[in-house]
């Protein structure tokens, strides 16, 4: 397994499992997940790209009903 280290800008922290589950089945895959302290829910981290950009926008637009 590589080690890659990656700067801040280039992470994008999903907190919603219904984008979680939207951006896995477009084929994406997180870099790694972890448990908030303050609320024990997980979260997970992608590498920002602008194929994972464009699906975000997609969610966004066809999920307006998730947009607080």
């Amino acid at each position: 397994m590589k080690n890659i280290k990656y700067q801040e800008k280039d992470l994008f922290y999903c907190y919603s499992l219904n984008l979680f589950h939207f951006l896995k089945a477009n084929g994406f895959y997180y870099i790694f997940k972890d448990r908030r302290s303050d609320t024990n829910l997980y979260y997970w981290v992608f590498h920002k790209t602008p194929e994972i950009m464009g699906a975000l926008t997609q969610f966004t637009r066809s999920n307006k009903k998730y947009i607080h």
